[in-house]
């Protein structure tokens, strides 16, 4: 045995000495001897820092930043033992300069005497600071005699892609060809390994691309990692076209190869070319093992893809492979979770006839499976055999034959297992016993109900927490809200019953519309006690306001302040809806700044009245560029919006910009015609209240508030307040203003004179015919006097004019009526229905109180609310006489009638609502918030004479649109349309188009018009067709979904679209008589509507204007461009295309909402109209119409994009989005069967799927809330043919009793929906319901 060798010891390090010195040099300074080697780049001391306290958002001030802030961390490089001196002096000449470049970095690295380019590759390794590392690269480049070599080159790659440069490492291939020094083939596998590494699947690409450029070709190996990282990041076409390069190089395949091409078409679901791969990888002697197949089979259950893996399964067993234990369980588990239980329980029979070992999990999948089918008998003898197998039943299978015995009913045989679960100790949870207490409930069996609480109490459940969780779980489905209503109140008399419950039970009753029982349970709760929390309080909230009763919605409100908690964002916009509509504007405006302090996320309705109360400091243009903002977020104006409106308006501008706004608004059909009457007279109301505010404050200001409670005791106020209303009839003023003039009287007597504020205050006797009243509640003027007192906030020079232009009159001449300003008020301009001689002929009462803000707090006191009643017809209209009193005229009945809602006053202190009791002389306020369809409503002024305006600038074409007869949609009978040779598609597209209702309805009108017979042929075309369609028979008239008499007209030959065919086709000599080609069905219907919608815009335009210019879909002068802010805070830069509506496109018509976003750069949108949507179908993943209209809308990344911000150089990546953000009464769907290359003209015959009923996901839409996604299938035109130049069209059209019709040329028939929802449709439209 030979003897253990003994270690030697290791040697020491010899530290290299230099002694003397060298002589000093330009490029290298003296250097003394001493230990220059093994020495250590020492570390700054770093003293521990203390820790920094928790943020706290409420402490948080910006205006008070830290002065001193804290230096950002100096990166450190990475220590390592093996670097030279030379490599450790540079470092430490980077570390002295803080790792800056610098004159002192560049004075240090002068003192070297040569630098070599290994020097330079060792210090890049470990160098974290890319623009150090490229500023030290640059340098020594420049250095006399030096050259980079691969190393450094490669060390700057792997340098700046550590530190995320991995774009500017991206160029060191033409950097190094520009320096001399080609790229290898080994300088572009460093980069393709480093974007693989970070699964950068189109930067491989782009290496890629690069790399043939140079002239490189890729070895096998290469071409695998390119491949694999292009299918690993989702890229399977470019790894299809790499590959197809690849046999065009000449290699030879690997097995690896092939499994790496496989593994991307399972994924992509492409079995087909899956299995061409597969034969030709057979060809090649590389059979797949069992790990490859297993792998497929993977991929393809994960993608639900159940039959291709069958597929798989059986190109498996016919190579001769064995599956394996994990081959079988992911097959199994696959079929059982794809609802296929049935064949997988074959393949389970087949494991154990072999002799596999089967787990306890395949028995579960298996069980689970059965019981998800309803063989609950099936899933019991798989438990028999589990356990006669040696396994324990986990708690997951006992819960699954739990859920199905209850299914079924088995109620009892599930309690059984029930107690088996509790003898054998598996702890039985919620999910266990949630089966069992729906089915107790669903029978009404309640005493088993409660005994099953009762040992859940006894195993140690929180019974309350449990029972709170069933509830939620009941109430999932609305029409199981009764039942759970009708359990709890029997287990409330057994002591069952939490705060949780009542408000899941609340929630769910509002829900269902069950207002009135929700309310009676939250008035239960305070009855038995409970203590409600501001989610009880919250839900109260909500049903109070839709019940109309704000007061009670304001306590709730308040009860959630007082406990120092904040009520829910639906709570908060509820209350503000209902104060909005009762008039209460400050109170519901002060919630809305509530709100949106004390939550993180509000409504985005809430943010944007801010935006527009803001906005209305700019005036109306600004406002409604808010507004044209909010329509392409999908959020267009509610009450909210139109009270932050008034209440802006009222405060900065006046009255007459705020129904700019409005009129604006009801020319864009956003109000209706109701509405604007209604905003305007709360506009009026609100600024009379505001003025009558700021009358009362004049009052409080020279402290005459105890003499006029002096005189209020002496019993005077009365007699007087009485007085002047009879005396102002004709010029109506604010209560508030009335009681504040006659305050006046009281406290100064008649005929009294007292100086104020250096004022001859004039004092005047109510009693007298002297006094005279102007059309405003701002001055009052006496023809006796030459002084006036003014009332609001004046400039001097306002001041001075208006004393000399009231003092200047005839003593003899009544003073005339003057229009004054309250501040900004314009009170003047507050007419609604005015009358010819501009002052208030309309006498709408007011509330009885006015809003104040007391204080800073967000608390609403007990107020009354409005309660709703119905009134048929307006006010009495009152006019003014020469006389001073008034005179009534007619009043209009409403022939659909108004609910009014009415307001006893509401007072609000900071959102503070109380009751005034100051004026008990008005009545109660109507605000109308209902829909007014078609009513013109008439004043007649003191002439007799009728005035149809609607005050201020709410006038025009208002009435005149009410005046016009109601149009109504007449069914056409359907005709066959002869086909005089290839002019199916003619006869398809018009036979489609006549299915949609509203586009017949527009032919109808178009008939009764005088259109121009030149320059509008397809006007005329469309014009002289329709009118060859008749109107069906009285008597054959059907009812839904009748189809026992079917009337059918007469075919007729289409001839009036031959001057269009021709436009469509010129080069066609013969267009209607016979044509010598097919045409696109789908090409000639964007034809037609594109041309029918300029003609329309042409017609109106000549109609409505004198230039008679001709427009187009879209302008093309240059679209402006705006920053907006959506959800989430996102800003982006929108460019919106100016479009011209007509009334085509507001059938067909909608909006597309595209963004980029690139890396960098803040996101640029742009808005544009469409008529039809162009669907991709191509891609394997696309079955369904649903997966076109997800693909349409998916992310798409673009390479090479350039930044506008970034100049030339600026190629960037950017990710592209397309959603709609304005949807289409009839969305056509364009299916792209047809494409075009090199090889000509093909057609995809690919089945894709369509629904009768197609609801739009929320993901295709801008805005989530946007309503009107459900749409029903109205048409169809299919091509049947192998060629996009041959073949036929037809098209299936719904008639309006409900039966589908097949128009096929002169051919008309019944078809049932089976046929109609066949797989090869070509173009679809959908009705918006």
């Amino acid at each position: 045995m030979p003897p253990k060798s003994v270690p030697l010891p290791a040697k020491p390090s010899k530290p290299y000495f230099f002694y003397g010195h060298r002589k000093p040099s330009q490029n290298r300074p003296v250097v003394y001897g001493g230990l220059f080697s093994n020495r250590q780049v020492l570390k700054p001391p770093q003293s521990p820092q203390p820790p920094s306290p928790p943020f706290d958002l409420r402490k948080w001030d910006p205006h008070h930043l830290s002065q001193n802030p804290s230096p950002p961390p100096i990166p450190t490089p990475h220590q390592h033992s093996k670097l030279s001196p030379i490599a450790r002096f540079i470092i430490d000449a980077f570390r002295k300069s803080q790792y800056t470049w610098g004159p002192s970095v560049v004075f240090e690295l002068n003192k070297l005497r040569r630098v070599t380019a290994s020097l330079v590759a060792e210090v890049l390794k470990v160098q974290d600071d890319p623009i150090l590392a490229s500023k030290f690269f640059h340098w020594a480049g420049k250095q006399k005699g030096f050259k980079h070599n691969f190393a450094s080159y490669n060390a700057l790659a792997y340098c700046l892609n550590r530190n995320g440069r991995f774009r500017v490492a991206d160029q060191l291939p033409e950097l190094m060809d520009s320096q001399g020094k080609p790229p290898t083939e080994k300088q572009f596998e460093i980069l393709i390994r480093m974007h693989a590494d970070k699964n950068r699947g189109q930067r491989v690409y782009y290496v890629y691309q690069k790399m043939k450029n140079f002239g490189i070709k890729p070895r096998v190996f290469l071409y695998n990692r390119i491949m694999d990282a292009l299918v690993k990041t989702g890229y399977l076409d470019l790894a299809l076209s790499v590959y197809e390069d690849f046999r065009g190089d000449g290699l030879v395949e690997e097995s690896i190869t092939f499994m790496i091409l496989i593994k991307g078409l399972c994924k992509a679901g492409k079995v087909d070319e899956m299995l061409e791969v597969l034969g030709r990888m057979r060809e090649m002697s590389c059979k797949p093992d069992v790990f490859a197949y297993t792998a497929m089979i993977k991929i393809l259950v994960s993608k639900g893809n159940l039959d291709r893996c069958l597929r798989v399964w059986e190109e498996m067993q016919r190579d001769g492979v064995e599956p394996d234990v994990m081959a079988y369980v992911t097959l199994v588990a696959g079929l059982c979770k794809g609802g296929r239980v049935q064949r997988g329980y074959e393949l389970f029979k087949e494991m154990k006839k072999k002799g596999i070992l089967i787990e306890r999990v395949t028995y579960g999948v298996l069980i689970e499976g059965f019981v998800k089918d309803g063989k609950v008998g099936s899933a019991c003898g798989l438990l028999k055999e589990l356990i006669d197998s040696g396994y324990r039943a986990d708690l997951g299978i006992y819960n699954s034959l739990i859920e199905g015995m209850c299914d079924v009913k088995l109620i009892d045989r599930a309690y059984k297992l029930f107690q088996v679960t509790v003898q054998e100790g598996l702890e039985p949870g919620f999910a266990t016993v949630k089966p069992m207490l729906l089915a107790f409930a669903e029978m009404r069996r309640m005493s088993d109900f409660c005994k099953l609480l009762e040992q859940m109490q006894k195993l140690g459940f929180s019974v309350n927490d449990d029972l709170s969780k069933f509830f939620s779980f009941v109430v999932e489905k609305g029409e199981r809200t009764i039942m759970a209503v009708r359990v709890f109140n029997e287990l409330k008399v057994k002591g069952y019953g939490s705060v949780l419950i009542y408000n899941i039970l609340m929630g769910a009753l509002h829900k269902t519309g069950k207002v009135k029982q929700a309310l009676s349970l939250f008035q239960e709760m305070k009855d038995l006690n409970f203590e409600p929390d501001s989610s009880t309080y919250s839900n109260a909230i909500i049903c109070y306001v839709e019940d109309e009763n704000i007061k009670e919605a304001c306590i709730c409100h308040n009860k959630i302040i007082e406990r120092s908690c904040v009520p829910s964002i639906e709570a908060y916009f509820s209350l503000t809806n209902g104060l909005c509509k009762i008039g209460e504007i400050d109170a519901a405006m002060m919630l809305v700044r509530d709100c949106l302090g004390n939550v993180t996320n509000g409504p985005m309705e809430f943010k944007y009245a801010l935006t527009v109360l803001h906005a209305c400091k700019s005036g109306a243009e600004k406002v409604m560029e808010v507004l044209n903002e909010m329509m392409q977020e999908g959020l267009p104006p509610d009450n909210i919006i139109c009270s932050a409106i008034i209440s802006g308006m009222c405060k900065y501008r006046t009255i007459e910009e705020a129904r700019k706004v409005f009129a604006n608004l009801r020319t864009r059909k956003l109000l209706t015609e109701a509405n604007v009457i209604i905003y305007d007279e709360l506009l009026i109301e609100y600024m009379e209240k505001k003025a009558a505010d700021l009358v009362l404050s004049g009052l409080k200001f020279f402290g005459l508030e105890s003499k006029l409670k002096a005189k209020e005791s002496a019993g005077k106020v009365p007699s007087c307040a009485i007085e002047l209303n009879r005396l102002s009839a004709g010029v109506w003023l604010h209560p508030s203003a009335q009681l504040a003039c006659f305050c006046f009287s009281l406290l100064l007597g008649p005929n009294m004179h007292s100086a104020v504020s250096g004022y001859e205050m004039i004092a005047f006797d109510p009693l007298s015919p002297d006094c005279l009243f102007p059309n405003n509640c701002g001055t009052i003027v006496f023809p006796d006097f030459e002084q006036v007192f003014v009332f609001g906030s004046f400039t001097e020079d306002e001041t001075r004019s208006l004393l000399s232009k009231q003092s200047s009159g005839n003593s003899e001449k009544p003073v005339a009526t003057k229009e004054l300003q309250f501040g900004s008020f314009n009170v003047a301009a507050g007419g609604s229905l005015g009358s010819a001689n501009g002052n208030l002929s309309n006498k709408p009462s007011s509330t009885n109180g006015s809003i104040e803000f007391l204080s800073s707090t967000s608390r609403i006191e007990d107020g009354k609310s409005r309660k709703t009643t119905t009134d048929h017809s307006l006010n009495t209209l009152q006019t003014p006489k020469e006389a001073g009193s008034a005179n009534s005229s007619s009043s209009c009945s409403l022939s659909n009638g108004v609910k009014q809602l009415n307001a006893k006053g509401i007072d609000v202190t900071s959102v503070h609502l109380s009751i005034n009791e100051l004026n008990p002389l008005s009545d109660s306020q109507s605000s109308k918030f209902h829909v007014l369809e078609s009513e013109i409503i008439e004043n007649r002024d003191q002439n007799g004479t009728v005035d149809t305006s609607l005050g201020g600038s709410v006038r025009g074409d208002i009435a005149k649109e009410e005046k016009d007869p109601i149009k109504v949609v007449k069914n056409l009978v359907p005709r066959g349309l002869i086909n005089s040779g290839n002019l199916c598609f003619l006869n398809a597209t018009l036979q489609a188009l006549l299915s949609c209702s509203p586009f017949v309805q527009l032919l109808q009108q178009l008939k009764l018009r005088n259109i121009p017979k030149v320059g509008y042929p397809i006007l005329t075309s469309f014009a002289e067709f329709v009118s060859d369609f008749d109107v069906p028979s009285s008597d054959s008239k059907l009812k839904k979904k009748d189809t026992a008499v079917l009337e059918i007209g007469r075919p007729f030959s289409p001839v009036m679209f031959e001057s269009v065919l021709k436009s469509f086709t010129p080069d066609v000599p013969n267009s209607i008589s016979g044509r010598p080609r097919q045409e696109d069905a789908q090409e000639f219907l964007s034809f037609i509507m594109d041309q029918m919608h300029d003609e329309l815009v042409k017609l109106q335009g000549q109609s409505g204007s004198s230039n008679g210019v001709r427009s187009s879909l879209v302008s093309y002068a240059e679209d402006d461009e705006w920053e907006t802010v959506g959800p989430k805070n996102k800003s982006a830069v929108t460019r919106t295309q100016s479009f011209l509506p007509s009334e085509l496109s507001d059938i067909f018509g909608g909006q597309l909402r595209s963004v980029v976003k690139a890396i960098g750069n803040k996101a640029s949108a742009t808005v544009q109209p469409f008529l039809l949507l162009h669907l991709d179908i191509h891609p394997e993943a696309v079955l369904t119409i649903e997966d076109a209209l997800h693909l349409f809308s998916a992310p798409e990344f673009l390479e090479g994009y350039r930044a506008s911000t970034a100049g030339k150089a600026g190629v960037v990546t950017a990710k592209k989005s397309v959603k709609i953000q304005t949807l289409s009464k009839i969305m056509i769907l364009h299916l792209m069967r047809f494409s075009y290359g090199s090889q000509g003209s093909t057609k995809l015959h690919k089945p894709v799927h369509f629904p009768l009923e197609l609801v739009l996901g929320r993901e295709l839409l801008v805005s989530s809330s946007t309503e009107g996604r459900k749409y029903e299938l109205v048409a169809t035109i299919t091509h049947h043919g192998r060629e996009p130049s041959k073949g036929h069209y037809t098209a299936d059209a719904r008639y309006p009793n409900g039966q589908w019709l097949r128009f096929d040329d002169a051919s008309v028939t019944p078809i049932g929906t089976s046929k109609v929802l066949h797989d090869q449709a070509y173009v679809l439209f959908y009705e918006q319901t």
